[in-house]
């Protein structure tokens, strides 16, 4: 029989899926259009941008949502997550999908999960915790096996101190296994793989834990559950789904069981669990992952590569102030810019924050005005065409003072927005501040990423909630980046993206490349780690 583990894609267990090779050029038919059906405008918008880009009709999907800017976690994984899981899954859409674009219409902000007291939800997460605790226990018993094996191989092995029981099994395991390798055909040898071959077996033996049914009411039946799961979907959202993937899971044993046991409790928790839809849609194939705060982004052009790194989308949006009219407006001025290229002034506005404090030590702000100044002297040494305005006062640029603005980065005051100066046609970048994408289709206040959008910006990003600072693209990647006309603007933002499964929203057109035709640097005049930017598949 298959096991419900194997139906949601989890043989590896750590809910990692390898990536299908991709081309190194984003196109039209890698793009996956999503859509409210209850928003019209937004419908059509998708229409007009998938002509406008020559995206081909069928990779519009429309799905059945609220209409305001918020959708809750459950909902999001019942109406967004699951569909498009399924959709992925499908021929149709195989191998060739490594951007989703969601339209006008579509929320994009997931609120916390209420604190209020939910009865169901908290009698789940206390059988949660009592299972929890007594798979630790188990595994730390074999773990402690584990570490006296290898120990009487190697007396000078000494783990450090506060690993988990997983990762001192692993470490106990890695030590010991070129030793036993390296020794002769033995009783001794036969023996001591006996007793490894043991200790494995225990941790696969299944739990013999219970719990009683849940009281949710249900939505589906078991073989519903069943059946959906097979064809891709997850249904983290449904107590019954996730009850019948405890149970399977402890069939598997204790290392399985803990680990569904932790994403579960991670999902029902209340921790810092709001984010912008569109970064947890970039882990959508990764079915099952950490949700509370963040995850490290792999396709940050700096990431470790690895054969198990997650299949992580690129993700954008088409959407903002103004309605679907001034997004027509800017999907045109972008394609229209591209056939001449970009020009104007970069502007960029640093708050004059040395990297060091004075005791020497690294100032968390300090290193994004680091990386503005660094940005100045890599741009001045690629001798980029383009004029470079660097402001270092510890105040923002005047507002409206400048001209003639194509690319802008700047910071900091969330509370009122200061444009700079006047965007040229297909201007781009960003502010780094918080909440400046809270809401995304109203201006004014602290909403710099719809109000630059408003005042020209047709590509820029923002944190729907309180982000970080270390959220936010780093200046001295980003920029370079795009003047190379290397990269789409969707590339340009995930290759230098720090996190996902967390709060920036990035709107415009994917595909725009504002200087495919007319680069400000030269690659090869810049450092060598961007050439290896631009060739990350």
């Amino acid at each position: 029989m298959v096991t419900l583990l194997h139906r949601i894609g989890f043989a590896l267990f750590l809910s990692v899926l390898l990536a299908a090779p991709a081309s190194a050029e984003l196109l039209p038919k890698n793009l996956l259009l999503v859509v409210n059906r209850n928003d019209p405008d937004g419908v059509a918008l998708a229409t007009y941008y998938a002509r406008a880009r020559a995206v081909p009709p069928a990779q519009i999907i429309q799905l059945d949502l609220p209409t305001g800017n918020e959708i809750s976690i459950d909902e999001y994984e019942r109406d967004i997550a699951d569909p498009i899981r399924v959709a992925l899954q499908s021929a149709a859409y195989a191998g060739d999908v490594k951007c989703i674009v969601t339209f006008l219409g579509v929320p994009f902000r997931i609120p916390p999960r209420p604190k209020e007291a939910n009865p169901a939800i908290d009698a789940e997460l206390k059988l949660i915790a009592t299972h929890l605790a007594d798979a630790q226990l188990r595994l730390n018993a074999s773990a402690d096996k584990a570490e006296r094996l290898t120990r009487d191989l190697d007396p000078g092995f000494t783990p450090p101190a506060g690993l988990d029981p997983v990762r001192r099994v692993h470490l106990a395991a890695e030590r010991a296994k070129p030793i036993v390798e390296a020794m002769a055909d033995s009783p001794g040898k036969r023996s001591i793989e006996g007793a490894w071959k043991s200790l494995l077996a225990d941790i696969r033996q299944p739990i013999d834990l219970a719990e009683p049914p849940t009281t949710s009411p249900a939505v589906e039946s078991r073989a519903a559950i069943a059946e959906a799961l097979r064809a891709g979907a997850v249904r983290m959202h449904d107590a019954h789904a996730r009850q019948m993937l405890r149970e399977d899971s402890r069939r598997a044993g204790a290392i399985i069981y803990m680990q569904i046991l932790e994403l579960q409790q991670d999902y029902l928790s209340n921790d810092q669990t709001d984010a912008a839809v569109d970064s947890e849609l970039a882990c959508v194939r990764w079915k099952m992952y950490r949700r509370t705060r963040w995850q490290g982004n792999p396709l940050r052009f700096n990431a470790e590569d690895s054969a198990a790194a997650p299949a992580t989308l690129m993700v954008m949006r088409l959407d903002g102030p103004g309605g679907a009219a001034l997004i027509r407006k800017r999907i045109d001025e972008g394609i229209a810019t591209e056939k001449l290229g970009l020009r104007g002034n970069i502007v960029l506005d640093s708050r004059n924050i040395p990297l060091r404090k004075a005791d020497g030590q690294i100032d968390g702000y300090g290193i994004y005005d680091e990386s503005l100044r660094n940005l100045r002297e890599i741009l001045r040494a690629a001798d980029c065409t383009l004029p470079v305005i660097f402001d270092e006062s510890d105040k923002l640029i005047a507002d409206d003072s400048l001209k003639d603005i194509a690319v802008y980065c700047g910071w900091y005051d969330p509370d009122k927005v200061h444009l700079p100066g006047m965007f040229v046609t297909g201007s781009v970048g960003f502010h780094v501040a918080s909440y400046t994408a809270v809401a995304i289709r109203g201006i004014g206040g602290g909403l710099w990423t719809p109000s630059m959008f408003h005042a020209g910006v047709v590509n820029t990003l923002g944190a729907v909630s309180e982000p970080y600072l270390s959220a936010f693209p780093l200046a001295d990647e980003y920029v370079p980046l795009l003047l190379t006309g290397k990269l789409t603007m969707a590339e340009v933002y995930w290759r230098t993206a720090p996190m996902t499964s967390w709060k920036i929203v990035v709107l415009g057109d994917p595909l725009y490349n504002p200087f495919k035709n007319a680069p400000a640097v030269e690659l090869q005049a810049l450092p060598p780690a961007f050439s290896a930017a631009i060739d990350k598949k």
